[in-house]
Parts: structure tokens; sequence; C-alpha cells
């Protein structure tokens, strides 16, 4: 289901962000994150790529400053 896609996503989502590359036998933390709808596009920011922006399928946007630990809906920011 359309659903169980998102949550597959973002599984894979959260572990992108926790595993350190290159770097065997490190422990991965795994966090579901839910958002309104699927992920549309994912952005990594500045020079520590903590800084995460997603955009999801009903256009709504999710910012992460600590690698998507936590999320805050930023969307009412940009309307005029």
């Amino acid at each position: 289901s359309r659903f169980a896609a998102m949550q597959l996503l973002l599984l894979v989502f959260a572990l992108l962000l926790h595993i350190p590359l290159g770097r065997a036998g490190k422990r991965v933390a795994v966090k579901e994150v839910v958002f309104d709808s699927a992920v549309a596009d994912i952005q990594w920011l500045g020079a520590d790529q903590q800084t995460v922006l997603t955009q999801t399928a009903k256009g709504r946007l999710y910012r992460s400053t600590d690698g998507g630990e936590n999320w805050i809906d930023i969307t009412d920011f940009f309307k005029v």
C-alpha cells in the first residue's frame, strides 16, 4: 500500500542519516519519522550535513537541524 511504501521510504531515510559510511562495526540508530504524505524531495545542507529539508507530496516543507532527529513544519513561513 502507499502508506507502507511511505513508511519504508522514511525508514531508509532514517538509516541514511545515521549510518557512518566506511566505518564497520559501528552501531546504527533508526528512527521512524511520519510526515503528512510521501517524501517528494530531500536536501542535506551545510558542511556537516545536519540540516535537512524535506518536501512532501502534499507540498509541506519540514526542516531538521540535527540530522533528522527532530522535525518542524516550516511551510507557513513561506506563505504570502
